[in-house]
């Protein structure tokens, strides 16, 4: 992260990664609420398969409803624009795939959202999710000159994740929907660690608030993603 910018690139990776193993391990864990048995095999690769087959149906749904706005704010200056291209380029007949164009704004962005869908889709259809290390080897790149605000990322990142989570973990309809709050810190850590550090987490911390402020980058952005996680829980608490 430079001059307070993040690579657009680097930031729709960190998002794209961020939906779906957030929405993932919501479904997950409310299929494994109250069973310590289940607890302790939920990331078994046969049970991440089911979970994701499960609900196969309601993925694109969901990632419409979370990410439309997300992306278009990345690429945007503002979403209006993206709204009033909706209006004149998306019929009555629009697919999602169309108004994802309108989000992605160029097709280079788009070609790179549609590549990151698979991969991270396609792993955990086979029983997993892309590692850091190998998210990082294998995400789009694109034009290195293409920024965005960092402040900005952070914020979507953060609402991506915890909206995801919940939206997955509210999908049944006899589960216990319960929130695993070191889940959800884990994803928000790993995550936004890519997005501001583009590596993976190194290093020793005594709290939680030391790891978030490290993989921040600093005070003044984990203040940032602290007030986006008050605002988004109020949100869905209010809901």
């Amino acid at each position: 992260m430079q001059n307070n910018k993040v690579n657009l690139y680097q930031a729709l990776a960190a998002c794209m990664r961020g939906f779906f193993e957030a929405f993932a391990m919501g479904v997950i864990d409310d299929a494994c609420s109250g069973d310590a048995e289940k607890q302790a095999a939920k990331m078994e690769p046969k049970n991440v398969k089911q979970a994701m087959l499960n609900y196969y149906g309601e993925v694109g749904n969901v990632f419409f409803d979370q990410m439309f706005y997300a992306i278009a704010q990345l690429t945007y200056n503002s979403v209006d624009e993206a709204v009033a291209r909706v209006k004149t380029e998306c019929s009555a007949e629009a697919t999602v795939p169309d108004y994802m164009r309108v989000a992605c704004r160029e097709q280079a962005v788009y070609d790179a959202m549609l590549s990151e869908y698979k991969r991270n889709f396609g792993a955990l259809l086979a029983g997993g999710l892309p590692s850091p290390k190998s998210h990082l080897a294998d995400r789009v790149r694109g034009d290195v000159d293409a920024a965005a605000d960092a402040g900005l990322c952070l914020r979507l990142l953060v609402r991506v994740v915890i909206r995801s989570y919940v939206k997955g973990l509210r999908l049944s309809a006899d589960g216990h929907h319960e929130m695993n709050q070191a889940t959800l810190l884990r994803i928000l850590a790993e995550n936004i660690n890519m997005l501001v550090h583009d590596s993976v987490i190194t290093g020793d911390f005594e709290t939680i608030d030391q790891l978030l402020t490290h993989v921040c980058g600093g005070e003044e952005a984990f203040a940032i993603i602290s007030e986006e996680m008050n605002v988004v829980m109020n949100d869905l608490y209010a809901e």
